[in-house]
């Protein structure tokens, strides 16, 4: 089946109103009344729609059908399928007539491939030097009795190895989801590393910068392109995303702690709105930042980084060295389009030891090794200061204070007009 995605155009003012009550329920209804009105009059009016909860009847608000069986048969019959957090509707193999109906008043985006942030370099290693909370200065938080207890980190990735060492005793949702978005298993695994050394970046309890934070990990980079790379598409991140999302909105039926910031480290070179306005709804309702890697194309030069990353809703993080100097991988320009500079802020991100499956260790340089430790700085800062979790931007603002301005001073920094550190290398000592 080709899947589609549909992203309307304009958010109703009943899907606005429902998320901003932050409720599942009510989000949940708002969402499938904004399906059927947009599949009104196309070859999908009458069918039953496919939710996080189930299978929903045409007409009705209320998941009937849960059973597997139920579930299989709708999807092979082609039920259209929302993403009630995003406002996004999943359709297979729409006809000519559907598409031009629904473009009237939605953007039909097609299934693309999307690449993950692969690190430049990666090795094994015996013995593990966090040198990363160091610079960072990690004691500052610790003296404060922050670890990022109580807070969830989101991670959009290839999976996580739960059963590492570095995640003994911790909380961990896993949902893994296959190339069409849909739900393929809840059993944590890596489809790769580089979800592994990630999370232990952000909450390990030896080289993590929140050691007690929780963590929900989308499984969404799990297929090797012809260069070896993995890969995600764009229903299958956004199902992630979505998911990730509903951590906003705890309840019986979805029964998952928040997640007021999340980690990315995926996007092809230049700028794509593919997930602009799922985004700038996760930030205006549920209440959740991303911190997204910036690239490492930075070798070819200016303006080579990608979205999310070189979104002005997120934070796009860029990598230094142990000295403090920029990565010459790391990316960094200006948005054409948009204005916007980039990276936002920096943070270490060559040679970083983290987790790695096998329950073991590893180095990796990369913008994606700064980024985990980024987020693993913003659980810290809601930890302390718990309103922000309900402030995306008040979050954001806080993180660029809590930079370290040398590195962004060094000659080393600037390059073709542009400064690859931003603000400055992430510094916790003010936190």
């Amino acid at each position: 089946m080709a899947t589609l995605i549909v992203i309307p155009r304009q958010r109703s003012a009943a899907l606005a109103q429902a998320a901003s009550l932050e409720s599942a329920d009510s989000l949940h209804s708002a969402s499938l009344q904004e399906v059927q009105r947009l599949v009104a009059g196309t070859e999908f009016a009458g069918r039953p729609i496919m939710t996080e909860r189930g299978l929903v009847p045409s007409g009705r608000e209320d998941a009937t059908e849960t059973g597997a069986p139920a579930l299989e048969s709708a999807r092979g019959a082609g039920a259209p399928r929302v993403l009630s957090a995003l406002g996004v509707v999943l359709l297979e193999n729409p006809s000519d007539e559907t598409l031009g109906a629904l473009s009237a008043d939605a953007e039909i985006v097609p299934n693309i491939a999307i690449p993950a942030v692969t690190p430049v370099a990666e090795a094994t290693e015996a013995t593990c030097n966090p040198w990363h909370l160091d610079k960072i200065n990690v004691q500052a938080a610790r003296a404060q009795n922050l670890t990022g207890k109580g807070v969830r980190i989101g991670v959009l990735d290839t999976g996580v190895e739960a059963s590492h060492q570095e995640f003994a005793g911790k909380n961990i949702q896993f949902a893994e989801f296959n190339a069409a978005g849909d739900l393929i298993s809840t059993t944590p695994r890596d489809a790769g590393t580089h979800g592994t050394h990630v999370c232990g970046l952000a909450a390990g309890r030896t080289v993590g910068v929140a050691p007690d934070a929780s963590l929900s990990v989308a499984a969404v980079l799990t297929t090797l392109n012809a260069q070896g790379r993995l890969t995600g598409f764009l229903a299958q991140i956004m199902a992630g995303l979505n998911w990730l999302a509903h951590s906003n909105f705890a309840s019986a039926a979805v029964p998952i702690s928040r997640c007021p910031m999340m980690n990315a480290s995926l996007g092809g070179a230049g700028f794509n709105n593919y997930l602009l306005s799922s985004l700038q709804i996760i930030q205006s309702a549920p209440a959740a930042f991303l911190f997204a890697a910036i690239g490492n194309a930075g070798r070819s030069g200016v303006n080579n980084h990608g979205s999310p990353g070189n979104y002005q809703i997120t934070c796009g993080i860029g990598a230094t060295d142990i000295n403090d100097d920029a990565a010459d991988f790391s990316d960094w320009g200006i948005e054409n389009g948009t204005g916007v500079v980039k990276p936002d802020m920096s943070a270490p991100g060559v040679d970083i030891c983290s987790s790695v499956p096998g329950n073991t260790y590893g180095l990796k340089s990369g913008t994606s090794m700064a980024t985990p430790i980024v987020a693993g700085a913003a659980a810290l800062v809601v930890e302390k200061h718990p309103a922000l979790a309900r402030n995306p931007m008040g979050l954001h603002s806080r993180m660029l204070s809590l930079t370290d301005p040398a590195p962004a001073m060094k000659p080393t920094a600037f390059q073709s007009g542009f400064n690859k550190v931003g603000r400055g290398r992430l510094d916790l000592t003010n936190l």
